[in-house]
């Protein structure tokens, strides 16, 4: 990673840039090995030609160790104030393409004696020049990609209706072959923080590696299930609930389309339901973390107001181990 630093850093040499802030998340992962994905609040990577680079990161995020200066902040906070703390507000900073207006245009009001000026050039010029080693990476996952392709691609025919699309997405589903294709391709081309995907399965993002994964649970469902399917009626039949999920998640989808954070997303399946899960609405997925502190959090606030208790489960890779409640 500090290769890939070094580099931004002569292409900021060459520009007379001696502090750049980079925002995409895409990039601080190139940059840094860390993922965040920070939907509409402030996180960035603020790079000093001096070599004392500084991550901007929100008590929500969980990252920790990342070899960086770390400053953390909340909600409530004077975010921009923050920024202004450890930036040279009397000399030239380089702004890189995503980072959003509402931080920009504030950032510059308060401080009329610093110029900013275009930056993302120093990250996307070397993001652009591959080594050896990220070529042959993308060579394996091409090679892994044509591979699901051509398993998917038995299935599909010209003019296929709901119904049989419905059914087709079963039967993947239960196609052995095909998910060991796809499980083998997401450890090999694993990376935290990236999103992989696949036709009819969907959109996955991958998480730092643990052997210990934990849920939290407002309530003792017995199983731990994806509300989409906990909530079954069984008086109807599984398509019918399939196709009434989906008339759902579309209607809330395109209502997320008006948030701000949501138009900057990219093509991302797994980006929609999770923010449909976040408020309410059942999904296929499931919340599961690496982090035992994160797992709590929901249920121990959902506690306090409805007083249900806590529940928590500790998945150790394939085998789930029910926890006291």
């Amino acid at each position: 990673m500090n290769e890939r630093i070094d580099r931004v850093l002569k292409k900021m040499e060459d520009k007379g840039l001696s502090q750049l802030l980079v925002s995409d998340p895409l990039s601080i992962r190139f940059l840094t090995g860390i993922m965040v994905n920070p939907g509409e609040r402030l996180y960035a990577l603020l790079l000093r030609a001096n070599g004392k680079h500084t991550l901007f990161l929100n008590y929500l995020y969980y990252v920790s160790n990342t070899g960086f200066e770390e400053v953390w902040f909340s909600d409530m906070d004077d975010q921009i104030g923050v920024l202004m703390e450890h930036i040279d507000t009397e000399s030239t900073l380089g702004i890189d393409k995503t980072w959003p207006a509402r931080f920009l245009i504030p950032l510059q009001e308060r401080c009329p004696k610093m110029k900013t000026i275009w930056g993302s050039d120093c990250v996307d010029d070397v993001r652009a020049c591959k080594n050896a080693e990220e070529i042959q990476i993308m060579k394996e996952a091409s090679i892994i990609n044509d591979k699901v392709m051509e398993r998917a691609a038995e299935y599909i025919k010209e003019g296929m209706t709901e119904k049989e699309q419905l059914d087709l997405e079963q039967k993947i589903r239960q196609e052995m072959a095909l998910l060991n294709i796809i499980v083998k391709a997401m450890i090999d081309s694993y990376v935290p923080g990236i999103q992989l995907t696949y036709p009819i399965i969907g959109t996955v993002m991958t998480q730092p590696k643990t052997r210990y994964y934990y849920r939290g649970e407002n309530a003792f469902y017995g199983q731990s299930r994806p509300s989409a399917y906990r909530n079954m009626d069984p008086k109807l039949p599984f398509q019918v609930q399939e196709i009434v999920n989906r008339l759902r998640w579309d209607e809330g989808c395109g209502f997320f389309d008006h948030f701000d954070a949501v138009k900057r997303w990219g093509n991302s399946t797994v980006n929609y339901l999770a923010l449909a899960q976040h408020y309410g609405l059942w999904t296929p997925m499931m919340d599961v973390t690496g982090d035992l502190l994160t797992a709590l959090f929901l249920p121990v606030v959902n506690s306090e107001m409805t007083g249900n208790g806590i529940h928590l489960r500790k998945l150790i890779l394939k085998k789930r181990i029910p926890e006291s409640t």
